[in-house]
């Protein structure tokens, strides 16, 4: 069994202590290094860029071999871990609360089903060092209206992003589906189903069924298991609920179903996850 870890409640600059809503930082890995840190997730966004070096990424289950210039965008829900480095990597790594983003940029965020990854062409490699040294910079010199600068800049960023990545990967073309993520975004704890959020879009249960599978790629029952799951494991790694209230507050109604298909997603049960 992997051993699983929150990354965010042994940082001395942990956005829970209401230190900071962002974390920058700049890493050089050797292959010679260790220990590699084991899987986890945060709690907020985080973008890791290579911007030089090559290393190997397992995010939710699936392999990224990254390259100068790879990008990799992950939610709170997304967990990964470093598997190897075969050179020297330098690593730009950015974590940031929601608050430092506009909604625009959230929703299509949140449109999709894993964690993003893209190799980005030569002047978005360029442009993405500028925004993480404009950051790091800011970080280490605390100024008037910093918090304000470094919105637009996370904002700058994801757009150079999101511009690089193939449409197909993030690009929701109907509107109503976009409205119904939204409402399973702000609803997905409560015992929602097919029938509400068509009712809620107007539009009849056997059309969202198909609209959903074939824009998202997985079926509408998936997408909201995996929701409550990701839930689930921020509640177990950041509060000191018990198993059986983070399984309700997740929107499960079972205990022992819960147990199980959190087992399978994440690999490990949530009880060890709470011993951790």
């Amino acid at each position: 069994m992997k051993k699983y870890i929150n990354a965010w409640q042994n940082s001395p600059e942990s956005v829970l202590q209401q230190k900071n809503h962002f974390l920058a930082k700049k890493e050089i890995w050797l292959p010679e290094d260790k220990p590699i840190p084991p899987m986890h997730n945060h709690i907020f966004t985080e973008i890791e860029f290579v911007s030089k070096g090559r290393c190997i990424q397992n995010v939710n289950g699936h392999t990224i071999e990254c390259n100068a210039g790879s990008v990799v965008l992950m939610l709170s829900r997304d967990v990964h871990e470093y598997v190897s480095f075969s050179e020297e990597t330098h690593l730009y790594c950015l974590c940031f609360a929601d608050d430092m983003i506009p909604k625009e940029i959230r929703d299509v965020l949140y449109t999709k089903n894993t964690a993003i990854s893209v190799l980005l062409d030569d002047n978005a490699r360029k442009e993405m060092i500028t925004f993480f040294e404009r950051l790091l910079s800011e970080k280490e010199n605390e100024q008037l209206y910093g918090k304000l600068l470094t919105k637009g800049i996370i904002c700058e960023m994801l757009v150079c992003i999101l511009r690089c990545i193939q449409v197909h990967e993030l690009k929701i073309g109907n509107a109503l589906l976009q409205e119904a993520l939204n409402f399973m975004q702000n609803n997905f704890k409560q015992p929602i189903n097919q029938v509400d959020i068509a009712k809620h879009v107007h539009i009849t249960p056997q059309y969202f069924s198909k609209l959903f599978k074939s824009e998202i790629n997985i079926t509408f029952h998936e997408y909201l298991r995996n929701m409550r799951l990701d839930y689930a494991m921020t509640l177990l790694n950041t509060t000191s609920m018990s198993v059986t209230d983070v399984c309700m507050e997740g929107g499960f109604n079972s205990v022992s179903n819960f147990t199980k298909i959190f087992k399978k997603r994440f690999g490990v049960l949530p009880k060890d996850v709470r011993k951790k």
